[in-house]
């Protein structure tokens, strides 16, 4: 399992366990940046999550970018 790398990180970790209820196990983690955090299952399916002050939201999964540096 991810272990988160910033007090930001570690915080969403413990609201998706301990306010949403998500089996963290069940899932994998990656940082989308030091606030914010990826969580896939293994059907594929994503749902990403950043703190901003003490708010921790959902928000958008972002689009990969494409081989050639493009999104």
């Amino acid at each position: 399992m991810y272990k988160p790398h910033t007090v930001e990180q570690y915080k969403i970790c413990r609201y998706l366990k301990d306010k949403e209820g998500f089996a963290l196990e069940q899932f994998s983690l990656s940082p989308l940046s030091r606030n914010a955090l990826l969580l896939e299952d293994r059907k594929g399916e994503k749902i990403a999550f950043e703190m901003k002050g003490e708010l921790i939201q959902e928000i958008p999964v972002p689009v990969p970018a494409t081989a050639d540096g493009q999104v």
